[in-house]
């Protein structure tokens, strides 16, 4: 247990030092974190889950601890270092791991409405077009009682949220390397 703790977070630093604007955290998200992401998550009802940015899976691990036999967790991570060890250390049926851009979520859902889309992706770093085309597509990939639940590390984008979403929620987690807003964005 330890071993993997450090082998997470050694992981996490060399990663945040080589490609900080990818990475966008100098440490995985802490467990306070996850539990204030997936708190308005209905785990009973929901089928089909995208988690955008899944990094070493510190947030994949408490979804899939949650979720049903019935439900499917799809993650999306660009980052070959952080896809193979997901790849290599989250073992479950039930979990699809994408090395691809959440950029091309419209080409791997095929019209497929989810309920639930979690991320870590930092907005900030992208450039205004991609987040424009990402954050409408995440809108349209939600089925219509479908959450977006997104955390950053400012509420710079709570303004292009609040045109996206009819309701948008802000919640802080302070434990955390560093401390995250989560917003909660419903259609």
């Amino acid at each position: 247990m330890i071993t993997n703790y450090i082998m997470e977070h050694t992981k996490f630093f060399r990663n945040f030092m080589s490609n900080w604007k990818q990475t966008g955290s100098i440490a995985p998200s802490s467990k306070f974190l996850a539990e204030k992401m997936l708190k308005d998550i209905d785990f009973e009802n929901a089928r089909i889950i995208i988690e955008m940015g899944t990094g070493t899976g510190s947030i994949t691990k408490h979804i899939l601890n949650r979720m049903h036999s019935k439900c499917v967790l799809i993650t999306f991570e660009t980052n070959k270092d952080f896809y193979d060890f997901a790849k290599n250390s989250l073992k479950d049926n039930r979990l699809m791991i994408v090395n691809d851009s959440v950029l091309n979520l419209k080409k791997h859902l095929q019209g497929i409405k989810v309920d639930y889309i979690v991320s870590g992706i930092p907005l900030a770093h992208l450039n205004s077009f991609d987040k424009n085309y990402l954050l409408k597509e995440v809108k349209n990939s939600l089925n219509d009682s479908g959450s977006f639940i997104q955390f950053q590390y400012s509420v710079e984008s709570y303004k292009k949220l609040k045109t996206l979403f009819p309701s948008v929620k802000i919640n802080f987690s302070l434990l955390g390397i560093p401390p995250a807003f989560i917003y909660t964005c419903k259609n």
